[in-house]
């Protein structure tokens, strides 16, 4: 699948949910899992991305979420923590929080947590 076809079929699923991926959110994605730089993912790979994000897999889904403690905690098991009292779709909402505060923070240069513009 190439990158154009990606954003095609995406859109196509986005419009059940009367939603739009902007070509910019489409590059974004499809840099994310084209693992390999080619210019072309897999349907295997296209389906894990829909299933983990959207799917049967994504932490939004499950019903409960379990930590096996340890002496310290590790990023992930505390971040799974932070997830255990919430309802699915509140799970879902943490998620995409957290991965803007990632790239928030990639473009943060002033390391000030205060959005500028040049």
């Amino acid at each position: 699948m190439t990158h154009e076809e990606f954003g095609k079929t995406l859109n196509i699923a986005l419009e059940y949910i009367n939603m739009v991926a902007s070509p910019e959110i489409i590059a974004l994605l499809f840099s994310e899992i084209d693992l390999k730089k080619e210019g072309f993912i897999t349907y295997v790979v296209y389906f894990s991305f829909l299933k983990y994000y959207f799917g049967s897999a994504s932490i939004a889904r499950i019903e409960q979420v379990k930590v096996t403690p340890t002496v310290v905690l590790t990023a992930d098991q505390k971040f799974m923590l932070s997830l255990k009292d919430l309802s699915p779709w509140d799970r879902f909402v943490r998620i995409l929080v957290d991965q803007l505060r990632t790239i928030f923070f990639l473009y943060d240069y002033n390391k000030n947590l205060l959005f500028e513009h040049d």
